[in-house]
């Protein structure tokens, strides 16, 4: 907790953020996430984390989601603003739009002997990702018979997906046994679920697998889907591991995780299992990877 009370400009940056990310499960309307998104990205130009000219690509961003939210267009008319929304999104995975200082807050730290360093960033870029497409193209659920509905099979497919990612995990020697709780955990937990899992799965699945499925006129073309958003998916892990069988390993995971939205159709299913899979990773086995 030191480190949020000795900079409490970033603190209040991201938690206005994740204030604007949750109220979209409890009141969806523009002027509520707006209003702490707005508070947010002011604090966060007072605290550093936000330049003036990274507007430019926000307000871009934004203002493609809005075309498709409003407008409903067809064929190139909604081609474009996919495209403009693709690659600004891959700009704020990759960390090259302009005018973001993402917070670092732990540098090369050694969760286990047998584990590589970690460093560990709040990314607001990567905030932004997921936001827009949460708040404008993407259903959610609010109530709780709707979330008791989809919880069974959520959790099965993702008891299947841990089987899965576990077993090829050992067969690589990406991981061993080490359980244990960092001190980071708490600072790991609130990014990884708000900054990582939730911008993810908003983007590759909720935007870029839906807009694929409704596009693609094939009756196969979910799974058609699925796979091109997979390959992307790794592709966005390359800079960062480039090993071969860890990139075949990032394609599974997010084979499964579309194929949960796939099968259930709300996106809070795949956000759901593609946390329990990091929690579980953290806690229980070598993170990031073994050495």
């Amino acid at each position: 907790m030191e480190i949020l009370l000795n900079n409490p400009l970033q603190s209040l940056t991201f938690l206005f953020m994740i204030f604007a990310i949750l109220s979209l499960w409890i009141h969806k309307t523009p002027y509520l996430w707006g209003s702490l998104f707005g508070a947010s990205y002011l604090i966060g130009s007072v605290a550093g984390i936000v330049q003036l000219n990274a507007l430019f690509g926000i307000v871009l961003l934004l203002g493609s989601y809005l075309f498709l939210a409003t407008e409903n267009p067809k064929g190139w008319l909604r081609l474009l603003p996919t495209m403009i929304i693709t690659l600004i999104s891959f700009g704020l995975i990759f960390h090259r739009i302009p005018g973001f200082t993402n917070w670092l807050l732990f540098r090369n730290i050694s969760l286990s002997p047998n584990s590589y360093p970690y460093t560990l960033f709040w990314n607001y870029d990567k905030a932004i990702l997921g936001l827009f497409p949460l708040a404008m193209t993407i259903p959610l659920l609010r109530s709780k018979s709707s979330f008791k509905k989809i919880i069974p099979k959520t959790l099965l497919l993702t008891f299947a997906t841990v089987v899965i990612l576990l077993s090829l995990s050992f067969i690589f020697k990406f991981i061993s046994y080490d359980p244990k709780w960092p001190t980071l955990f708490p600072f790991w937990l609130v990014g990884n679920f708000f900054f990582v899992t939730i911008t993810e799965e908003a983007f590759f699945r909720g935007f870029l697998q839906k807009e694929l499925t409704e596009s693609i006129p094939h009756r196969h073309a979910g799974w058609f889907a699925i796979l091109f958003v997979s390959l992307l998916f790794s592709l966005a892990h390359l800079p960062f591991l480039q090993d071969v069988k860890y990139l075949l390993l990032v394609f599974v995971a997010s084979f499964l995780y579309g194929t949960i939205y796939h099968l259930t159709k709300a996106i809070e299913s795949c956000i759901l299992s593609h946390f329990l899979v990091n929690l579980l990773h953290i806690l229980i086995f070598t993170y990031p990877t073994m050495r």
